[in-house]
């Protein structure tokens, strides 16, 4: 009789375990399927602000040919390379004295990013291009004089935790260090800085966070690669002349010009294009005009004046008469000792001769050492 109890009460034990088991499997089937139902959900139906992985992978790692990266623990650095020409293109830079006419300026674009958990300060003027082949060892350095047509790294930019900044950076020095880059460094200390910047105050600034790039395969190839750009630039096309104007084409450059009587002076504005992508200097003082008497050469008139942009000059010479005085409509300067054209190739000057009343002059003429030309005009009498 005991022990038929015990087996029916075994029993009843077993049988409530069973009960309990099924009750439980329905509940952690149904959480696992809403688990699931939702991991499936997220994947299909993105957020509509998350990015997708594979386009922020393509924007950090695809770069042009003109293009480095620098990555590290506490700063990132994107530069890229738009551009690179003889200085010559920016005469306002030729006579600071620590300059060469024969240096080539490189363009540049940076994007700095702060990676570090502390904010730091970032100077342009720190970052240094250098190059190399055999025994030759040359430097690029940023420009800092303002007043030359360029970009001047004058300034420094602060910089918070994950915060970014992008600025332009016109570099200078030889050619070949654009050819053969193979290094580009952020110095310890400002060292190149001349004229508008303040060295103390930018190297007790707080210490940005440097970097250093020595692989001279990609170097080379990001950095020469604006010498290409440049290169790809279509070359100015000969030029149409307007109403009232003489058309003259060269070998070597398009012209075009107008005479007018201007007040007691005779104006001849020229407008001209280089056909050859380098960069011509003329000298004004051989622009001149022939006088005629009886169809027959008999003088020569040297300008007295002269109009230009003076970016396209080396220093601005004395400023006789601005626009509006003594019937000019333009700014009236004296002798340049050379005018240089605009980095598309093209420039545009103004000639006022002194002439008397009554002569007459039938030709234009340019007798350069970069180029020549004669042109007959009708007479035109003074």
């Amino acid at each position: 009789m005991i022990m038929k109890r015990f087996f029916i009460i075994a029993a009843a034990v077993l049988l409530l375990c069973g009960c309990t088991k099924n009750e439980e499997q329905p509940s952690e089937t149904t959480e696992v399927t809403t688990e699931s139902v939702t991991v499936t959900f997220a994947e299909t139906e993105p957020s509509e602000t998350t990015a997708p992985v594979a386009e922020q992978t393509e924007i950090t790692t695809v770069l042009k040919d003109n293009q480095l990266e620098f990555k590290g623990k506490k700063i990132n650095v994107l530069m890229e390379f738009t551009g690179a020409e003889p200085l010559h293109y920016y005469p306002n830079a030729i006579n600071q004295q620590y300059y060469s006419s024969t240096d080539y300026i490189l363009h540049g674009r940076f994007t700095v990013t702060n990676t570090y958990r502390q904010s730091f300060d970032f100077i342009p003027q720190k970052i240094l291009i250098r190059g190399s082949r055999y025994n030759s060892r040359w430097d690029m350095k940023p420009i800092t004089e303002s007043g030359t047509g360029l970009v001047a790294s004058d300034k420094y930019y602060s910089l918070e935790p994950e915060e970014s900044v992008t600025f332009d950076i016109d570099f200078i020095g030889p050619k070949d260090c654009i050819e053969y880059a193979n290094e580009i460094v952020y110095a310890y200390e400002v060292i190149f800085t001349y004229n508008n910047v303040n060295y103390e105050e930018l190297n007790n600034v707080d210490i940005a966070k440097g970097f250093h790039m020595t692989n001279r395969t990609a170097i080379k190839k990001a950095v020469s690669s604006a010498l290409d750009i440049s290169n790809d630039v279509p070359l100015p096309f000969k030029l149409t002349p307007e109403e009232g104007e003489y058309l003259v084409n060269t070998d070597k450059n398009s012209y075009c010009f107008s005479v007018e009587k201007a007040g007691n002076y005779i104006k001849v504005h020229l407008r001209l294009a280089c056909l050859t992508g380098e960069p011509e200097i003329f000298k004004p003082n051989e622009f001149v005009l022939v006088q005629m008497e009886n169809g027959l050469e008999c003088g020569r008139e040297h300008p007295l004046y002269f109009a230009f942009d003076p970016a396209l000059c080396e220093s601005t010479p004395t400023l006789y008469y601005k626009s509006g005085e003594n019937g000019f409509t333009e700014d009236i300067y004296g002798y340049p000792f050379e005018l240089y054209i605009r980095p598309d190739g093209t420039a545009e000057y103004s000639f006022y001769y002194s002439v008397s009343e009554g002569e007459e002059f039938g030709k234009f003429v340019y007798a350069g050492t970069n180029d020549s030309f004669e042109k007959e005009i009708e007479l035109f009498r003074g």
